[in-house]
């Protein structure tokens, strides 16, 4: 499993400045067990059939585009994006934390 899809969506305020910068990683997962819920992140939470979602008009813009993109086979399910962050490349190098401090002593 892993990451399928990434949005970078920012809403500019009446200036023109950066009023909110969101990046959206879609992961794909296998099969979960437990209750479906909302959390302190999400007012509500569903299941949805592909057509029934795409149907829908209070769908974030963002969703919609990443399940056209699903659809049309253009977001990588069977291919997760390949995703390393500074903490994996340590740990492929030697471990977490780097042994060297900053002034470059052990």
């Amino acid at each position: 499993m892993g990451v399928v899809n990434v949005d970078e969506i920012i809403t500019p305020d009446d200036r023109g400045r950066i009023m909110f910068h969101y990046v959206l990683a879609t992961v794909l997962m296998g099969q979960c067990s437990g209750t479906l819920r909302a959390s302190s992140d999400a007012l509500d939470v569903r299941y949805f059939r592909l057509g029934e979602a795409l149907a829908r008009d209070d769908v974030a813009a963002s969703t919609v585009g990443f399940l056209k993109k699903m659809a049309s086979g253009a977001a990588p399910v069977e291919r997760p994006i390949a995703v390393e962050t500074s903490r994996q490349t340590a740990l492929s190098s030697g471990g977490w934390p780097p042994a060297q401090g900053p002034s470059g002593a052990s």
